[in-house]
This record gives structure tokens, C-alpha cells and sequence, in this order.
């Protein structure tokens, strides 16, 4: 406990620094800056939807159902990840709320294999409680309580709930997520900070830090950095991502991931993607893959997802249904 209360304090010191140092830089910004044009924003980054979003309690699902040749995983009810080597997305379902004032708040349960554990730390998925600070034409701000994804890079690595605070400010172009998380699993505190930036409609750049003992699926990583990148030009969108993490001189871990998606057609959405990384520690080996893929829209709620990797030791494909079903319930 008295490690968790000394990383705290220092990582909420860093946190205030780096959101005063992003403020001052936001006084000087010219016009603001709308977000790049992207299918998932990154962390720390509002949509115009959820700036319009509809208040009220709703009640929905995000369910996977699949099949491959990936051994182990022949079937699989949980979202396939796209680099071909494991399942990634839970399937759940959840109830969350808005509120006029612009409070939100969330509950997600697990109902494939990921995160359905025994205990809190494990389900569920979610359960978090979002407060807006302040807000005006240029500056908003929030805290979140509870237990939600952690923000780093695009998180296409590193894609975690834990339990904790989150800090999120947007001032004019410049975006910044602070979270301090506890980590039951290796008894110790996690801290993982997001700074991100729009340079005019159709680039975001952000720079990512995080610390602490088992900063990413429990391992002896306790340092990590994260770049990434998210840009269009007329149909064609690419996303980037590189995380660097060490523990000690030789306990490295890095991680590259490159995305071209084309978005010309409303239902059909083909992408080729790169995945690459390598662990000295052995948690992880190493991995790389070549891949195609694409989704087809049957419904608004209702996609088929596939691709087929190009992989160490063996090529993979997937294929399965993403249903995302959701009702206003009051």
C-alpha cells in the first residue's frame, strides 16, 4: 500500500504538470481544430456523436460469435484480433446512462471467455462513472471513477480495464487522458498518460507514457512509451502505433502496428494491416503478420468480420459475426 500512495502522489504530480503545460500551449492555439476523420478515435478525443449523444438509461450488447484455424480457437465467442494470434474484444452486455447534465455512466459484463473471471478485478468488464468538470467553446474537462479502459496509444496493444481515475481535458486541438489505476494482480499502482493533437481535419499524433509493475498484462514491464497516428485523405484512412516497454536493460518488449482502412462504400470496409512484436522476456515471444481483411455492414447493428494473416509459423484466417444490438430502456 505505501508503493501504491508513492506512485500515486508522483504520478498525479506529472499529470498536473503536463495539463498545465498543455493549457498554456492551448492559450497561444490558433482556431481550433476539428478531430482527424477516423473509425476509432484515440483516446482522450470526443466525436461529434457522443457531443450529441441522447440522454437517458439504455441497455445493449456487443456479442462476437466466430470460427478460424488458429489452434485453440477453432470457435470462439469473444472478437478475433485482426494480427491473427488471439481473441482481443469481449463479447458483453451493458447498460449505461447519460444525463442532462452531461454525466455518463457505465456497466459491461463479460459473457465470452476475456475478463469473465471470479473475481471484482476481473468482472466486470466495466463499471465507471464519468463527471464533466467544466466546459466551454474551446476547453472541457472530466473525471472517471471506476473501472475502464486505460488510455494509451490507439490501445491496440495495450487494451485493458483496470480499476482507478481518469483524468480527460480537451483544449482547442489539444487533448490529454491521465489515469491512475491499482493493480491487485502484482500489488502495485499503474499510471498511463495520453497527450494527443490535431494538425488541421485529417491528422491526430499522439504521445503516450505509462509506469509501474505490470503496466501491461501483468508482466515485469514497468516503463512504456507510445506513439501513434491517425490520418485521411479522401477514402483512405491509415492508423499507426509503436509501444516500447522495458523492466530491466534486458527485459524489453516493442510492438508496431500499421492500418490502411478504405471507407468509400457505406456497408463494405476492406483494410491491410502489419503487426509486429517482439519480447525479451519471453511473456510474449514474437510475433509478425501480413494482413487483409474486411467488414460488411448486414444491419446498422449487425457486421460480418473477417481477414486472413499472413503469420510466424502459420497462416491464419477468421471469420465472424460482430452484433451490437441497443434499446433506450427510460
Amino acid at each position: 500500500m505505501k508503493r501504491f500512495l508513492n506512485y500515486t502522489a508522483f504520478f498525479w504530480v506529472a499529470s498536473a504538470f503536463a495539463t498545465f503545460s498543455v493549457h498554456v500551449q492551448a492559450q497561444n492555439a490558433v482556431q481550433p481544430a476539428q478531430p482527424a476523420a477516423q473509425e476509432s478515435n484515440p483516446p482522450g478525443t470526443t466525436t461529434e456523436e457522443e457531443k450529441a449523444e441522447p440522454t437517458g438509461i439504455f441497455a445493449g450488447a456487443d456479442l462476437y460469435y466466430g470460427f478460424g484455424n488458429l489452434p485453440g480457437f477453432r470457435h470462439f465467442r469473444d472478437g478475433f484480433w485482426a494480427a491473427g494470434s488471439s481473441l482481443a474484444y469481449p463479447s458483453h452486455v451493458y447498460v449505461r446512462s447519460n444525463t442532462k447534465s452531461g454525466a455518463q455512466a457505465k456497466l459491461a459484463i463479460s459473457l465470452g471467455e476475456i475478463y469473465n473471471g471470479s473475481t471484482s478485478f476481473d468482472q466486470p468488464i466495466e463499471a465507471w462513472w464519468k463527471q464533466p468538470l467544466k466546459s466551454n467553446n474551446s476547453t472541457k474537462s472530466s473525471v472517471t471513477l471506476g473501472k475502464f479502459y486505460v488510455p494509451f496509444a490507439l490501445q491496440e496493444w495495450e487494451y485493458e480495464t483496470k480499476w482507478g481515475a481518469l483524468y480527460e481535458g480537451e483544449w482547442n486541438a489539444t487533448t490529454l487522458g491521465a489515469a491512475m489505476v491499482y493493480n491487485r494482480n502484482v500489488d502495485h499502482a499503474n499510471g498511463y498518460a495520453r497527450v494527443g493533437h490535431n494538425f488541421g481535419e485529417r491528422l491526430n499524433v499522439g504521445i503516450s507514457l505509462a509506469t509501474g509493475s505490470g503496466l501491461m498484462y501483468d508482466t515485469v514491464h514497468d516503463k512504456a512509451i507510445g506513439v501513434d497516428l491517425t490520418g485521411s485523405a479522401g477514402d483512405w484512412e491509415v492508423l499507426a502505433e509503436y509501444m516500447g516497454a522495458r523492466g530491466t536493460a534486458a527485459q524489453r518488449f516493442r510492438f508496431g502496428w500499421a492500418r490502411l482502412n478504405y471507407n468509400k462504400w457505406q456497408r463494405f470496409k476492406p483494410f491491410a494491416a502489419r503487426y509486429d512484436y517482439k519480447d525479451t522476456t519471453g511473456a510474449f515471444g514474437t510475433y509478425r503478420s501480413y494482413v487483409a481483411g474486411a467488414s460488411y455492414a448486414l444491419r446498422p447493428d449487425l457486421q460480418v468480420e473477417g481477414g486472413y494473416a499472413v503469420a510466424t509459423g502459420k497462416n491464419i484466417w477468421f471469420a465472424q459475426i460482430h452484433w451490437t444490438p441497443e434499446r433506450k430502456v427510460k
